[in-house]
């Protein structure tokens, strides 16, 4: 009988400690190095797409220009003030009527 407990003792001891602690230390890489940092690098893509996004909303002071030729402003100096408050406050141009 304590040849046997022995051996249980001894198998226990050689074969599956290793075997949880190897199997810990992988759950341990996983849940605290690996996912976090590949959660980071799916939240930085999204990111990025989003600002992508938001840059093609944003209209360009071409199309700012071309909004305002369309609805028959054409003096330069209310093209230069339109330009100015756009850069200045931040404001998006008003989506203007298209007359045809």
């Amino acid at each position: 009988m304590l040849g046997v407990i022995a051996f249980v003792t001894f198998f226990v001891g050689m074969v599956v400690v290793p075997i949880g602690l190897t199997g810990a230390g992988i759950l341990y890489y996983l849940n605290n190095v690996h996912l976090p940092e590949k959660r980071r690098r799916e939240a930085r893509a999204r990111t990025e797409t989003l600002y992508a996004q938001a840059r093609r909303l944003s209209p360009s002071m071409d199309a700012l220009e071309r909004s305002l030729i369309d609805v028959g402003i054409v003096d330069g100096q209310l093209h230069r003030i339109a330009k100015e408050l756009h850069k200045q406050e931040g404001l998006r141009p008003p989506v203007l009527p298209h007359w045809r």
